[in-house]
């Protein structure tokens, strides 16, 4: 609750940390670690996503020189993992199947 509440302020106080410009690597630092969105607690992490969103909206003009960094350190986190689709897999007792348009 306590990284929460932390991340819950530096939204809060954005404007504070875009007239300090020197505090945005740690920021961004805490938000990409095991602190924020690599936390091993699901609720933290979820929250850390959705406070980090709003950051970056605020911020957006500050981040420019991060964005690599940024990047570089989301990059496993936006990999999209597609399902195996098994053959095996049944139907539920509703399903009908579609006739297909003869033509």
């Amino acid at each position: 609750a306590v990284q929460v509440m932390y991340f819950e302020n530096i939204v809060r106080y954005c404007r504070t940390i875009a007239a300090r410009p020197q505090l945005i690597s740690s920021v961004l630092a805490a938000f990409l670690d095991t602190r924020g969105m690599r936390n091993s607690h699901p609720t933290v992490r979820a929250r850390a996503y959705y406070l980090f969103l709003r950051f970056v909206k605020t911020l957006r003009q500050n981040l420019s020189p991060f964005l690599d960094s940024i990047l570089q350190s989301v990059q496993d986190l936006l990999a999209i993992c597609r399902p195996q689709e098994t053959a095996t897999r049944k139907q539920p007792a509703s399903a009908v199947p579609l006739p297909v348009p003869s033509g």
